[in-house]
């Protein structure tokens, strides 16, 4: 491949620029982190998290772009980053400007574009990935109408909260109003349906998401299934985590949020695996054994608990203290664990992993077959057989040294 300087300098300019955008967002965001009084949402722990985010969807959108000729999906990553950084950089600089004093004339110009900046960032964030992804192309040509609604719809929003005159968010005044047409209540109404109408689009977007990649799945074969599964396994981790740390659970066991934040950046990590065909095939073992640790764990949670409260009851007219139950549950859990882990994984590895799974039985085929037998040409034939059956490679030679040789 040639050189990316050479061959595309309008790519790297682009990213470039992106990522100028993404690195001033940051910027505010960090300063909004360190002011005096402390500002409500941009505490250094947030500005930290929002940087590695940043600078993973940005960082994973232009491997993409350079190593998958300008694929979609990596335009999607960086843009993404740069509208977040955009974003929420100008609601900081809008909230230094209000702790400064009331009449920061920049204040309500951040909040105008971090308002504006909302609806396409939460469209093209993950919604539309999920539409391109793997191929970088929608799923069909039926898919345009719809594809082009949710965007209108999209713009539309956009431009209304831009041109409306009067209050953006809270108390804020639009300051473009001295430059607008004054409106009466009925326009003005008007106005305020369409944007929430607009705020559809999100939702819609969503749904297509969803639709798009069961379409695709029912379809896919060979790389692009696997694609498809890479990106799976990672939405699956976000839709599990995400909706739990924002219920009570997350009050109780503080470390979801960041948990939640992990989950969401396994997404573009994927879905670059899976671009640019990164050990592609490696999903099958990775689902594997996150699903049979993950009922390891249980089961063997499980079993503590309850061998801990048996022991509990049993001991409890020798002594008060829980030391010797403790003790017991753990050396009970500790010697349970790896007839455990083996009976699992290979119930786990019989449905997930089945291409493994028969390869290493027909390894052991082969193995008990072979203990008896001598001639070389029937250990080279089932050689050859056992091979082509578990590995299915495209050509298999066998040599065999001669006896005088």
């Amino acid at each position: 491949m040639k050189p990316v300087l050479r061959q595309d300098p309008l790519r790297l300019l682009a990213l470039g620029g992106l990522a100028l955008i993404s690195i001033a967002g940051l910027i505010a965001v960090g300063i909004a982190g360190q002011s005096t009084p402390p500002i409500d949402g941009f505490d250094p722990g947030f500005s930290v998290a929002f940087g590695a985010a940043l600078a993973l969807y940005w960082g994973l959108g232009a491997v993409i772009v350079l190593r998958a000729d300008g694929h979609l999906v990596g335009w999607l990553f960086a843009l993404s980053a740069a509208m977040i950084a955009a974003m929420l950089g100008s609601f900081a600089l809008a909230s230094i400007g209000e702790v400064a004093g009331p009449g920061d004339p920049f204040a309500p110009w951040g909040v105008l574009v971090g308002a504006a900046l909302i609806t396409p960032v939460a469209v093209l964030s993950l919604p539309a990935v999920a539409i391109v992804f793997p191929t970088g192309h929608l799923p069909g040509r039926g898919w345009r109408w719809p594809v082009g609604m949710v965007a209108s719809l999209v713009v539309v929003r956009t431009a209304v909260i831009v041109l409306r005159p009067g209050i953006i968010d809270g108390d804020t005044t639009n300051p473009l109003t001295p430059w607008l047409p004054a409106m009466s209540p009925e326009v003005a109404g008007l106005f305020h349906s369409i944007e929430d109408f607009g705020a559809l689009s999100i939702v819609l977007a969503a749904g297509l998401g969803v639709v798009a990649v069961a379409v695709r799945v029912r379809r896919s074969r060979g790389d692009e299934h696997q694609q498809l599964k890479w990106f799976l396994a990672a939405v699956s981790v976000a839709a599990i985590v995400v909706p739990l740390s924002m219920t009570d659970v997350a009050s109780s066991l503080p470390f979801l949020g960041t948990l939640s934040i992990a989950s969401l950046g396994l997404i573009p990590v994927t879905v670059a695996i899976a671009i640019v065909r990164y050990r592609l095939y490696d999903i099958d073992r990775i689902i594997s054994r996150t699903i049979s640790y993950g009922l390891i764990t249980a089961f063997l949670l499980a079993v503590f608990l309850a061998a801990s409260l048996g022991l509990q009851t049993l001991l409890s007219s020798v002594t008060s203290t829980s030391s010797l139950a403790v003790a017991g549950s753990t050396l009970l859990v500790t010697g349970l664990f790896s007839p455990a882990r083996r009976r699992v994984q290979r119930v786990v590895d019989r449905r997930f992993d089945r291409a493994r799974y028969d390869g290493e039985r027909s390894a052991n085929a082969f193995a008990t077959r072979m203990r008896d037998v001598t001639d070389l040409s029937t250990v080279a034939v089932d050689l050859d057989a056992t091979i082509r059956r578990a590995l299915a490679p495209s050509k298999v030679g066998v040599w065999l040294r001669s006896p005088d040789g």
